[in-house]
């Protein structure tokens, strides 16, 4: 689908026949170091117009899957969702998980809502939180140092920020999670390849 979801009709919707829906809202208004207006935030509007056309279909989906950062669960805009779904006869399952816990080496925490038509929700819940064996080296694909150097982190910043940096090694199994935030903050913006 291309074009603006904003202008989206619940016959717009039908016409796609999806019996799941996967949804992805912009995770801006919900991060630590956004400005967090929540659904006050003009990035959360096409979410909500979306849950918003939910009851007015006359196909709605039997699944949703909506996938966003932490701190999502916490905010207005999660609660209008959860009112939505709850008129509309959905149950929802919430999980906060991790790459890692998929063999990803991110990490990254990640707020995930399985939604189910009622009527045919069956709770056999199975929550897996231990992560997939450990990734292997890849010893071939080793770093060319001298064109690495202009990326070096200063001394006196590490001196001064150390403690709050995640420092990784290229032989490191996990690293944190690339904000678009990385290059002005020292904190919970990304890894350092030491």
């Amino acid at each position: 689908m291309c074009g603006n979801i904003q202008i989206l009709t619940a016959a717009g919707l039908d016409r796609y026949g999806a019996n799941v829906w996967l949804l992805s809202p912009p995770r801006q208004p919900y991060t630590r170091q956004g400005l967090q207006k929540q659904s006050g935030d003009a990035q959360a509007f096409s979410f909500l117009q979306i849950l918003e056309l939910i009851p007015h279909t006359s196909q709605p989906p039997i699944m949703l899957f909506v996938e966003n950062v932490v701190g999502f669960e916490t905010s207005d805009t999660h609660g209008k969702m959860i009112e939505i779904l709850r008129r509309s006869d959905f149950v929802t399952q919430e999980f906060i998980l991790s790459p890692l816990q998929f063999g990803v080496p991110i990490e990254s925490f990640l707020e995930f809502k399985n939604c189910r038509d009622q009527p045919n929700f069956v709770d056999n819940t199975t929550v897996y939180t231990d992560t997939i064996g450990v990734l292997e080296k890849d010893e071939e694909n080793g770093c060319c140092t001298s064109t690495l150097d202009q990326y070096s982190v200063p001394s006196s910043l590490i001196e001064r920020w150390g403690s709050a940096m995640d420092i990784v090694y290229p032989d490191s199994k996990r690293c944190c999670c690339f904000t678009k935030s990385y290059y002005r903050y020292v904190k919970g913006t990304g890894s350092l390849l030491a």
